[in-house]
């Protein structure tokens, strides 16, 4: 809670704070494990307590916010202890949170909000976010979001406890980046590290962008070849086409004139079979008109039999009825007494039930009664109840207000012991400071005497300076050749580290390339790839991947497939058909299919293989390929007659004694066709590529790995040679200030002897001004002890208003216990009587449940008896029906025996109307023989011209289809263009057209749209590194036009902070001098910032050789300067005075009101003058061990005593 002066004592107002913390809460936060809050404003706050109490967990509260990562500087090892840990009493929490509200009321922060509130969060369990006024957001939204405002958790306006010196001992390049923030180019930085990262990626992206141009030219050479053959051969493949459609065309139209010769024989005949079918067809009619009145007469006579039968059957089973009809009037006979008899049964129970229903009833009476009395006892009791707690409540209430009382008179009490206590205090400093000036004159005397001593062990001191001097410049150099050594071998590390990470990043960039074109099947032509593409089911792939080819083999392979190595394999007939249709669907070119179920394997004869083996280095080709048992079928087909030979020399004896039966590939690449055709030339085989490309993509995945592992060894190397280096450099620093020291030493020495007289002098007068305090303090240690006698009786007094109350509050306790337990005891025959009341209620509802249960008793009863009672008509009804049924019955046996013998009478007459109708069917039999004999043979001779005539329709249609399926052409809309040829003269250009095209071997038809392919991504690519290398250049340019700006401000930031700090280091030291220069002014943006002091009255000293005053004094003064040139709306202090005397207190203090009309100061002390100049305090303390709490004090105006009246309490609030 604060400690807040009235508004005329306030020195600073909201006027200058562009932005300010409003408000800090805590949650769990290291000590803090309840929510705290500190309502902060403008001007200078100050956080006091004893130590060890939490103050700078506050300082840490506000790092951590802003976003510190670094658990060293929030003083722990991991970043969940930033989480309360939990103390004896309290368990540990499992989140802490932190919350910063800022006023942006000026729009100082680059949001559209007048209050902005950070927040961090972190949990056990390792969750964290951060969130700006509530919403989640990243860490880098807090950084942009205080970039140049100097808020942020590096800023130098956050001195945390210890970092005082830490600015001072720190290296000059750390000092650079203070004042890179002060000079606001600390986004900068982040920009160019931003544009050199992507310069970075650009560069790797145009080494890359190389090596695939180069694998692509590579590529496109052959690739120009292979189009220019197969240009040629689609040239001689256009003539082959021209001729073999005209020679079609000739075959269909002869076709077509033998179809209209026997189309006329075919008339005729069927005008004779017509004729032949319509006397047969009339014969058939009446035969069949016969046949169906012969039909009639037979079912009719069936029908007849039938219905004799059923009548015969219907007779006996009308008896049947009759005699069951008579058994079951006696069954129902028997039934109705049975249920005359339950009916009787039934009224007996009903008035049993009954009787149990009325008995329940009248106990039910009895038992509400009983419960009505015990409900209107426990309304008596509960108001007897009701009043002794309203007796408690009073009597609670006095003690209370008691306690109250006492509370206040402790406040009061405890106020006047710590006025008692400083007065105290105030008495043992002046006795001290009495005591300090008589040892400090006694000494003095000492050292006058000791002083002329000295003067003579100076000169053997010097001496001694020279010696130790000399014996470290002599180490100096030799650790400097020993770093020299080092330097020379960790460059010599760095080149070999970089040529590895170069060839490692260009074994990788071509392993990638090589990658993407196995991927995307670079020299397969369109058909292929398209299928290989779609993913379609059953597709195993080509056959160029499916294999593994025995090193040294490749190309007698690649010459012996050729175009096969880009066939595709499939399991079954029904892929290869869906992969024909998918090219046709889209168009994809044209592709061979291996169907795995269909494929006829090659094999070698005994003889064949006995040949291959005479010649030396000759092996049947399935000898060097393997691959997986399920593919061997493919490459049994393609491979099972196929040789490979060292040379074409033994190629062809290998040919020769197989009777050029074979095909021969050498392993130059020469290939002898069956049949003796040779293959062979300067350049590899077609597709050649396509097997080393796979076995070059493995070799250079090992070599990747390989260059890796090289490239760890060699920077785990230049680790070694770094840290030896390092620490060489460290022995040079550590020597290096080991020799300034002793130059420092020496000189002092010499100054000091020097001095030795001065000294003397200047003891005397120390001695004389000694005692003059002394004779002072004794003075203020009497008035002392006079203000803490009068405080004394204050005190007495306060003490004894405080046993007053404390034996009231006593004597109302007891009253209270007495009435509080005659509550309990009406309480507990309260509880006695609801519980009777509970238990006669239970009963009532018993006897309820037994009443409800008759009644369902009886009713189900009377639903028996009435049930009986239906069964007993329905039984009834059923012996009338049964009785007119046999009556009925009797009526239809009657019938049935009357129609029986009209029935046999027709059935006579019937049989003999089908006798007549059988003889004249026989006759008509006969005569549809005859005509059907002589149509067989006029139909015979028409199915001859049919046969002739589908010949011919094959014959044009073959033709037909070959047009369709070989040119795409139809026959019937092709009427000019074409030349007809004989079919002799068509035969020999076709021969020789077709040995042309053998001529040319395997051709890759795809080339040329491969080819187009391969330029039109080069073009692109080519296009794509120009953009890149445009790319690069622009960023260079930007950030060699952001290091000219930075450069710019960061010189005039530097100028301006320099005149700062010196007047600065004047103001706080009283005199003296201090600089701030650049180790390397060529390059400021790199260079360390050095600074160099020199106190009054003193040459200048080495920062090292400061006293801690010393040291805090000139971080202050660079701190301020910095604050001067750049102001910084908040700036957090954790004890930076600590080492500071009181004079020198004073001094800082009063620098430190000076910039609050700018800056809103929170600062962390123990010094009570930096107490005073707060415009709010904040007290911390531990009142439980482990648990820090804010304590609510109120300042008012000092008295004449030269104290101040407090109130004390705990709650974390501010108080005004």
């Amino acid at each position: 809670m604060d400690l807040g002066r009235d508004d005329s004592g306030s020195r600073s107002g909201k006027a200058g704070h562009g932005v300010y913390l409003r408000r800090l809460e805590l949650q769990g936060f290291k000590s803090f494990p309840e929510r705290t809050t500190l309502e902060l404003g403008p001007g200078l706050t100050a956080v006091v307590g004893p130590n060890g109490s939490g103050k700078s967990n506050l300082a840490d509260a506000i790092r951590w916010a802003l976003g510190e990562q670094s658990v060293r500087v929030l003083r722990g090892s991991r970043m969940d202890e930033v989480i309360f840990a939990g103390t004896e009493r309290r368990r540990p929490l499992s989140m802490a949170e932190v919350r910063l509200t800022f006023d942006n009321a000026e729009g100082t922060l680059p949001v559209d909000y007048a209050e902005v509130t950070v927040s961090r969060r972190v949990s056990r369990d390792g969750e964290s976010g951060y969130y700006l006024n509530g919403t989640p957001c990243r860490l880098k939204d807090i950084t942009d979001l205080t970039a140049g405002t100097g808020i942020g958790r590096d800023s130098y306006s956050l001195v945390s406890q210890g970092r005082v010196d830490y600015i001072l001992s720190t290296r000059g390049e750390d000092r650079r980046e203070l004042l890179e923030e002060t000079a606001g180019i600390t986004k900068f930085r982040a920009q160019q590290r931003e544009s050199l990262r992507r310069l970075e990626a650009a560069e790797k992206d145009l080494e890359r962008l190389g090596d695939v141009l180069h694998e692509l030219e590579t590529h496109a050479g052959p690739l120009a070849r292979q189009a220019e053959v197969a240009q040629a051969y689609r040239e001689v493949a256009s003539q082959l086409r021209e001729l073999e459609v005209g020679s079609l065309l000739a075959a269909v139209e002869r076709a077509q004139r033998q179809l209209a010769q026997g189309e006329e024989r075919r008339r005729e005949l069927g005008a004779a079979a017509a004729a032949c079918e319509l006397r047969l067809a009339a014969v058939e009619s009446e035969r069949s008109s016969t046949g169906a009145g012969l039909e009639r007469l037979e079912e009719r006579l069936r029908g007849i039999r039938d219905l004799l039968l059923e009548t015969r059957s219907a007779e006996n089973q009308w008896r049947a009825h009759l005699e069951a009809g008579r058994r079951a009037h006696r069954d129902l006979e028997l039934q109705l007494g049975a249920a005359t008899e339950r009916v009787g049964s039934v009224c007996g129970w009903l008035e049993e039930a009954e009787a149990k229903e009325a008995v329940s009833a009248a106990a039910g009476a009895e038992s509400q009664q009983e419960l009505n009395w015990a409900r209107a006892e426990l309304e008596l009791e509960q108001a007897r109840v009701a009043g002794r707690r309203r007796e408690v409540t009073a009597v609670g209430r006095a003690l209370e207000e008691t306690k109250g009382d006492l509370l206040d008179a402790l406040n009061r009490a405890a106020a006047l012991r710590h006025q008692v206590d400083a007065k105290e205090l105030e008495s043992r400093h002046w006795e001290q400071l009495a005591r300090r000036r008589t040892q400090e004159s006694a000494d003095l005397a000492e050292r006058m005497s000791v002083d002329r001593r000295e003067r003579e062990s100076l000169a053997q001191a010097r001496e001694d300076q020279r010696v130790r001097q000399a014996e470290g410049e002599r180490r100096a150099r030799q650790v400097r050749l020993e770093k020299d050594a080092l330097e020379k071998e960790l460059e010599a590390a760095r080149r070999d580290a970089a040529r590895a990470r170069q060839r490692s990043e260009a074994l990788r960039s071509r392993h990638t390339v090589l990658g993407d074109m196995l991927a995307q099947y670079e020299g397969y032509g369109r058909g292929p790839r398209a299928v290989l593409a779609a993913g379609l089911s059953g597709v195993l792939g080509p056959v160029a991947d499916l294999m593994d080819i025995q090193a040294g083999y490749e190309l007698a392979i690649a010459a012996a497939l050729g175009g096969a190595l880009q066939h595709i394999v499939t399991e079954t007939e029904e892929a290869a058909e869906a992969g024909i249709a998918h090219l046709k669907r889209i168009s994809g070119g044209r592709a061979t299919f291996l169907p795995l179920s269909l494929l006829r394997p090659g094999y070698l004869s005994r003889r064949e293989l006995q040949s291959i083996a005479l010649q030396a280095g000759a092996r049947p080709a399935l000898e060097v390929v393997s691959g997986d048992e399920r593919v061997m079928p493919a490459l049994r087909h393609l491979l099972g007659r196929v040789a490979v030979a060292p040379d074409l020399e033994r190629a062809l004896a290998v040919g020769r004694a197989t009777g050029m039966r074979l095909r021969i590939a050498t392993l130059p690449g020469e290939v002898i066709a069956p049949g003796g055709a040779i293959t062979g030339g300067g350049r590899a085989p077609e597709f050649s590529g396509i097997l080393g490309r796979r076995r070059e993509w493995e070799a250079l995945g090992e070599q990747v790995a390989e260059a890796g592992r090289e490239a760890r060894g060699l920077l785990d190397r230049e680790q070694e040679l770094t840290a030896l280096r390092d620490d060489r450099e460290r022995i040079l620093r550590e020597l290096a200030e080991e020799l300034a020291a002793l130059k420092v030493q020496g000189t002092a020495v010499t100054q000091e002897w020097e001095r030795a007289e001065k000294e003397q002098a200047r003891l005397a007068a120390l001695q004389a001004l000694g005692e003059a305090e002394l004779a002072d303090a004794r003075r203020h240690m009497q008035q002392a002890a006079a203000d803490g006698q009068s405080l004394a009786g204050l005190r007495q007094a306060a003490e004894g208003e405080v046993e007053r109350l404390q034996a009231l509050a006593t004597e109302r306790a007891e009253a209270h216990e007495l009435l509080r337990q005659s509550a309990e005891a009406g309480q507990e025959a309260l509880s006695e009587l609801t519980a009777r009341v509970i238990r006669l209620e239970q009963m009532e509802l018993g006897a309820a449940e037994r009443r409800q249960q008759a009644l369902r008793e009886v009713a189900r009863v009377r639903e028996e008896l009435e049930t009986a009672r239906r069964r007993e008509q329905q039984l009834r009804d059923a012996q009338v029906a049964a009785e007119h049924e046999f009556a009925t019955l009797t009526e239809r046996l009657q019938e049935a025996a009357s129609g029986a013998d009209e029935l046999q009478a027709a059935q006579s007459a019937a049989e003999a109307a089908r006798a007549e109708a059988a003889a004249r069917l026989r006759e008509l039999e006969q005569e549809a023989k005859s005509l059907s004999r002589s149509l067989a043979q006029l139909r015979s001779r028409h199915h001859a011209e049919d046969l002739e005539r589908a010949r011919g329709e094959v014959e044009a249609e073959h033709a037909r289809a070959q047009l369709r399926e070989r040119y795409e052409l139809d026959a019937d809309s092709v009427t000019s263009g074409y030349r007809r040829y004989h079919p002799e003269e068509a035969a020999a250009g076709i021969a020789q057209l077709k040995g042309r095209l053998a001529a040319f071997g395997a051709v890759n038809l795809g080339a040329i749209d491969e080819f187009r392919r391969v330029s039109e991504r080069r073009d692109f690519l080519s296009a794509q590194r120009a953009d890149v290398e445009s790319a690069c250049r622009d960023l260079r340019r930007v950030i060699q036009e952001t290091d000219g700006q930075m450069e710019s401000m960061f010189r005039a930031t530097l100028t301006a902070v320099r005149s700062s700090f010196r007047q600065l280091f004047r103001r706080l030291f009283g005199g003296g001098s201090a600089d701030l220069t650049l180790s390397d002014p060529g390059r400021p943006l790199e260079s360390g910032v050095e600074i160099a002091v020199q106190p009054p009255g003193r040459r200048p000293h080495n920062l090292s050789l400061l006293s801690g005053g010393e040291k805090a004094l000139t971080a202050s003064a660079f701190l301020f300067a910095m604050l001067s040139v750049n102001p910084s709306p908040l700036c957090v202090l954790d004890e930076v005075e600590a080492t500071l005397d009181e004079t020198n207190a004073a001094r800082f203090v009063s620098l430190l009101r000076d910039f609050t009309s700018r800056t809103q100061f929170i600062i962390v002390t123990h010094h009570k003058v930096t107490m005073e100049a707060a415009d709010v305090l904040y007290g911390v303390t531990m009142e439980e061990n482990g648990v820090s709490r804010l304590i609510s004090v109120r300042l008012a105006d000092a008295t004449d005593t030269g104290g101040f009246k407090a109130s004390v309490g705990t709650a974390p609030e501010r108080s005004g």
